[in-house]
């Protein structure tokens, strides 16, 4: 059997990746010492520094989403190891680099599912992590089923 002690979840902060985290914290408590990290890439070619006057939009989006991250780590419990990190570049280059450095056990996250001519267009993000990544990567696609149940 597959012990999870290392688990990655890539966030862009949607209810997707809500969902992708939720998921990320059942299967921590299955093990005991489990750590999730939290991952957000920034796409961005070059060095901020490179960028002239850009470089301050840049720095204000990378910590507008250094807040962000800390406020996801928030919902997770206490009794769960959470680190948050923030990189730049492509997505599934990120998360197959991550792994290798933290000897990731399990990748979380999610699709929004592609239709029609939509699905002939290149690969999605997701298609492409689960075709590159050096563990298992648990796929989760937000549905009736598992979205959260409204207040009323």
């Amino acid at each position: 059997m597959l012990k999870v002690l290392r688990i990655l979840v890539p966030v862009d902060f949607s209810k997707e990746s809500d969902l992708a985290l939720e998921w990320a914290v059942m299967v921590a408590r299955k093990t005991s010492g489990a750590t999730i990290y939290a991952l957000h890439v920034l796409p961005l070619p070059g060095e901020p520094k490179t960028l002239g006057f850009g470089s301050v939009g840049y720095e204000m989006e990378q910590e507008a989403v250094e807040k962000k991250l800390n406020d996801l780590l928030r919902k997770i419990p206490g009794e769960i190891l959470s680190m948050a990190i923030l990189e730049k570049g492509r997505t599934p280059d990120v998360v197959t680099r991550i792994c290798e450095q933290k000897d990731i056990d399990l990748v979380v996250m999610t699709t929004r599912g592609r239709r029609g001519l939509k699905h002939f267009l290149p690969e999605s993000t997701t298609e492409d992590t689960v075709r590159r990544a050096p563990c298992p990567v648990l796929v989760l696609h937000l549905n009736a089923k598992n979205q959260p149940a409204k207040a009323e």
